[in-house]
C-alpha cells in the first residue's frame, strides 16, 4: 500500500460536541504555491508530477527498521474490525496503540533526520509500517485522506520500501500529475471515492520500481494504487504522513443532513489512539467546512486521465533513453516522434541487395499473413544466415556513420507483393532490451521508391512514450495495447515517403503499420534491428497455461542474436501452444503480471489529445494474398492472424 487506504466506505465517525466552524473555504480552491522543495528542480518535478524520489535510509536504518519489523511480526498482528477483511497491513490498522506509538516514534525518527534537508519547514505527523505479505492482494486506485485545508497547504505521503519493490511484490503505481486535476473530500465516511473508477485508473497508472531505502514523497491528491504480493518474500515498507509546521492537521467527515463536509482539528494522540472509522470528535475544533464536492463522472475521470496521459507523454519523450544518433537534429526527433529518416545507402549497394534478394529468393514470393514477405521466417537456418550476413555486410558500414556505438541484432528482407489487401495493421515491435534505460531500433531501408501506392510504412507519432508494457511471443496470444485497435489505430498513421537507398530509423516502441501493394511490381526493402552496444539482448515469452483473466505471467529470457535466427514467430507460437518454453535461452526472471486493456474510445482520444491528425485513410476488410501453404481469410483489421504484427520489424 502506498499511503492509508482511503477508499474505504466506512461506518460514519461519531461527531459529538465541537467549537463553532471557525471558516468556510471555497470548494476546489487550489493551494497557494508556497515553495515546498529545497531544491528547485525537486520543486519543478513536484509540481508537474505530484511526486519526487529520494534516497532515504542508508544500509544500518534499513537493518534496524528491518529487526524491528521481524522482532514485532512473529505472526500477523490483530487490527481493528474494519481492517479484518483487507488484503494488506498497516500499523494505524493495529488493535494495539502502544505498538502504533513505538512504530511511529521508531520510523519518525529516522525520516525527521532527512525531512529538513529536503523539504522547507515540514514536519513529520506519524508513521506507519506498511507490509503485504505473500499473496496479499492489491491496494485499489485512490488518493490519501486529507490531512490539512489542501486551499491552503499540501501534506504528502513518503512511502520508503525495505525491499526492492516493483510490479511483481505490490510496488509503487501513480497517475503521474493526477493531483492538479481531481480535487476532492477525502475521509472515513465521505460518500464517494475515486475508487469506484479504479479498473479504468489502473490503466493509467505507472510503476515506480524502488531499491530498498529509496522513497517516494507524493501528494495525497496523486492517484496511486499497488498489485498484490506475488513473490515468497514479505514486502516492508513505511510510510510517513509529512505536513507543513504552520498547517493545522485535519480529520474530514461528512455531515449527510447539511451535505457539509466537516474539517476538525486532531493531533497524532488522535491517530495513535484511535481507530479513525470509529473515532469520536468529542471537544475537537471544527478548522472549517465546505459543500460536497461532486465525484466527477465516468466520462470525465476518462477524459482527465486521457489528457494527463498524453501530456506526459509528450513530456516524457524518450529522452531517458541513451544517445544513439550522431545529428543532434535526428537524434531530437526520434526522441520526439519515434521515428526519423535519413540517408542510408547509395545507388550501388541497393543494386547489390536487390541483386541478393532474388538469387536467394528467386523473386517468387508471396505475402504471407503478415500482408508481406519476411525473410526471418524462412526455415532454412543456413540459408537464412547467409542472407542476413550479407545484408549486415552491406548496411552496416554506412549505419555506423549515424549511429553512436550501436550493434546489430536482426536483418530481413522485407517485401511486398501486389495485392489490395495486403496491410500492415498497427502494432509495436518486441521489447528487446530494458527501457526506459536503452531503446531499440528497425532501420528500414527501401530498396525502390516507396510511397502509399505500394507500402509505404506509417507511424503513430510520439506513441512510443504512450504505453510502458513489454512486448513478446507468442502471438496473439500475449496481448498488446495495440490490440484490436488497428482500425482506429490506422486512421492516424502518419506515412513516410522513402527514395531507394533511403531509410527510416524508428523505435520499436513506435506504433506502426503499412499500406497495401497495390501496384504491379515488389516493394522491396530491408531492415535491420539495432541496441546500444552494451545492452543486453532480452525476449519476453508468455509462460504457457499462465493467463488467468487479466493476469499472466511473463518469462525475461537473455537471449543472442542467433535466439531470433533460430526461433521465428510460427515456431514460438508452436512451442507455446505445445506448454514449452524456449531452450535456447537463459531465463532472467518471471514476473507475475496483470495486463488491462484499453477502449478503443480511450485509444482514439489518446490519439486526437497527442494532437495527431486523422490521415482519412480506412483499414479495409478484405481477402488476404494466397501464401505458399494455401489460401488464408484476412479481415485484415482485427484477425487473430493480423495480431502476429507485434514481432520483429516493421513488415
Amino acid at each position: 500500500m502506498c499511503g492509508i487506504a482511503l477508499f474505504f466506505a466506512p461506518r460514519c465517525s461519531r461527531i459529538s460536541r465541537f467549537t463553532h466552524a471557525s471558516r468556510l473555504v471555497t470548494v476546489g480552491k487550489q493551494a497557494p504555491m508556497r515553495t515546498i522543495f529545497r531544491d528547485a528542480i525537486h520543486e519543478k518535478q513536484f509540481r508537474e508530477y505530484g511526486y519526487v524520489i529520494f534516497d532515504l535510509l542508508d544500509a544500518e536504518a534499513i537493518a534496524d527498521l528491518f529487526s524491528f519489523y521481524t522482532a514485532a511480526f512473529p505472526q500477523r498482528r490483530q487490527v481493528v474490525p474494519y481492517a479484518r477483511e483487507l488484503p494488506y497491513y498497516i500499523s494505524i490498522f493495529d488493535r494495539d496503540p502502544a505498538h502504533k506509538r513505538e512504530v511511529d516514534e521508531r520510523i519518525s525518527r529516522y525520516v525527521t533526520r532527512n525531512i529538513d534537508e529536503m523539504l522547507v519547514n515540514y514536519e513529520v505527523f506519524y508513521s506507519n509500517f506498511m507490509i503485504k505479505f505473500p499473496g496479499d492482494g492489491q491496494i485499489e486506485a485512490h488518493q490519501d485522506f486529507n490531512f490539512v485545508d489542501e486551499s491552503q497547504h499540501t501534506a504528502f505521503n513518503l512511502w520508503c520500501p525495505l525491499v526492492d519493490t516493483d510490479s511483481s511484490n505490490g510496488g509503487l503505481y501513480v497517475i503521474a500529475g493526477s493531483h492538479n486535476v481531481f480535487r476532492t473530500q477525502r475521509g472515513p465516511n465521505l460518500p464517494k471515492a475515486l475508487t469506484q473508477y479504479n479498473d479504468m485508473l489502473k490503466r493509467y497508472a505507472r510503476c515506480i520500481p524502488l531499491k530498498k531505502g529509496q522513497a517516494a514523497i507524493f501528494d495525497h491528491k496523486l492517484v496511486h494504487c499497488s498489485p498484490p504480493n506475488r513473490c515468497a518474500e514479505v514486502r516492508v515498507a513505511i510510510q510517513s504522513v509529512l505536513k507543513p509546521r504552520e498547517a493545522a492537521a485535519v480529520h474530514c467527515v461528512f455531515d449527510e443532513p447539511a451535505q457539509q463536509v466537516r474539517a476538525y482539528r486532531i493531533d497524532k494522540e488522535f491517530i495513535l489512539n484511535n481507530d479513525l472509522w470509529n473515532a469520536s470528535l468529542a471537544g475537537r475544533t471544527q478548522d472549517h467546512e465546505q459543500p460536497l464536492i461532486p465525484l466527477p463522472t465516468p466520462s470525465e475521470v476518462e477524459d482527465r486521465v486521457i489528457d494527463l496521459a498524453a501530456r506526459q507523454a509528450k513530456r516524457r519523450g524518450a529522452g531517458s533513453s541513451r544517445r544513439v544518433l550522431r545529428n543532434d537534429q535526428l537524434q531530437q526527433e526520434l526522441d520526439d516522434n519515434g521515428f526519423v529518416t535519413l540517408p542510408l545507402l547509395g545507388p550501388d549497394e541497393v543494386e547489390r541487395l536487390k541483386k541478393l534478394f532474388y538469387e536467394s529468393t528467386g523473386g517468387r514470393v508471396e505475402n504471407t499473413a503478415y500482408g508481406m514477405y519476411i525473410g526471418l521466417e524462412e526455415t532454412d537456418l543456413e540459408r537464412k544466415r547467409a542472407v542476413i550476413a550479407e545484408v549486415l555486410r552491406t548496411v552496416l558500414p554506412r549505419a555506423e556513420g549515424h549511429f553512436v556505438d550501436c550493434k546489430p541484432h536482426l536483418g530481413s528482407f522485407l517485401v511486398k507483393a501486389p495485392g489490395a489487401h495486403s496491410y500492415t495493421c498497427p502494432h509495436q515491435d518486441w521489447t528487446f532490451v530494458d527501457a526506459p534505460e536503452y531503446r531499440s531500433m528497425t532501420v528500414w531501408t527501401a530498396l525502390v521508391d516507396v510511397d502509399e501506392s505500394n507500402g509505404a510504412l506509417g507511424f503513430v507519432r510520439g506513441s512510443h512514450t504512450f504505453f510502458d508494457h513489454p512486448i513478446g511471443s507468442p502471438s496473439p496470444d500475449f496481448a498488446t495495447c495495440a490490440q484490436g485497435h488497428e482500425a482506429i489505430l490506422y486512421e492516424y498513421l502518419q506515412f513516410v515517403r522513402l527514395r531507394a537507398g533511403q531509410a527510416v530509423v524508428f523505435d520499436n516502441r513506435t506504433i506502426h503499420g503499412a499500406t497495401p501493394n497495390q501496384t504491379g511490381g515488389l516493394r522491396l526493402a530491408v531492415a535491420v534491428g539495432m541496441t546500444p552496444r552494451e545492452a543486453q539482448l532480452y525476449h519476453y515469452f508468455l509462460v504457457p497455461q499462465s493467463l488467468r483473466g487479466s493476469s499472466r505471467r511473463l518469462a525475461k529470457l537473455r537471449v543472442d542474436c542467433g535466439f531470433f535466427e533460430r526461433n521465428t514467430v510460427a515456431s514460438l507460437k508452436k512451442l507455446y501452444d505445445a506448454n514449452q518454453m524456449p531452450g535456447d535461452c537463459e531465463l532472467e526472471s518471471l514476473t507475475d503480471d496483470e495486463f488491462l486493456a484499453f477502449s478503443g474510445e480511450e485509444i482514439r482520444k489518446l490519439c486526437e489529445r497527442s494532437g495527431l491528425s486523422n490521415n482519412g485513410q480506412r483499414l479495409v476488410r478484405g481477402q488476404a494474398q494466397s501464401t505458399r501453404s494455401g489460401k488464408m481469410p484476412a479481415a485484415m483489421a482485427v484477425s487473430p492472424v493480423k495480431r502476429l504484427l507485434a514481432t520483429l520489424f516493421t513488415r
